[in-house]
């Protein structure tokens, strides 16, 4: 790494703990200029983006940091983090497997294939309103309320005026004995 990359990255670093984040920012895509897959730039600009609420933005950051440096557990676990964070969980399984083939392990890693598995069994909305209808329906018919409730909430979240969408979560929140929100909905 020669000298002057490594004075960007002190400075880049330097602006980060400041706040200055646009500065930040500029200092390590001005890295990446010289090094495209340098890993400490990558990794830097990927957390900047997450925290700035630009997942998908950080998303190839994080990818490349990794590849430039598997060896490293902070970019294996911060790029199955994003990719939790962006719902692409059967990426996020394969790339949790791969890491673990390689030897990642840590309290960290716990934590992700807890939220891999918590949100595999979220449902969430895709396709078309009626084809979320008939899913609802399905999920109400075979006694899966649970997910029913889940799917009736999004629903009605997403389209307020969808009466079918309220009955369905009304139906259900009585089956559980929960009479004043089933009336509500």
């Amino acid at each position: 790494m020669g000298l002057n990359v490594e004075n960007l990255l002190q400075a880049g670093d330097s602006a980060y703990r400041k706040g200055q984040l646009s500065e930040a920012q500029r200092i390590y895509k001005a890295v990446l200029k010289t090094d495209p897959s340098h890993s400490a730039a990558n990794h830097a600009l990927g957390t900047i983006l997450m925290g700035l609420d630009q997942a998908s933005k950080a998303l190839s950051y994080f990818k490349t940091a990794l590849e430039s440096e598997p060896g490293d557990s902070k970019h294996w676990l911060n790029y199955i983090a994003v990719l939790v964070h962006l719902n692409r969980l059967a990426v996020a399984r394969n790339v949790l497997a791969e890491g673990k083939k390689r030897g990642l392990t840590g309290e960290n890693l716990k934590v992700l294939e807890s939220k891999i598995a918590a949100k595999s069994r979220m449902p969430s909305l895709e396709g078309s309103l009626e084809e979320n209808q008939q899913r609802l329906f399905e999920a109400y018919r075979n006694g899966e309320y649970e997910s029913a409730e889940a799917l009736a909430n999004l629903v009605v979240s997403k389209y307020p005026d969808n009466q079918f969408g309220w009955k369905v979560l009304g139906a259900v929140l009585r089956r559980s004995d929960r009479n004043f929100e089933a009336e509500q909905a």
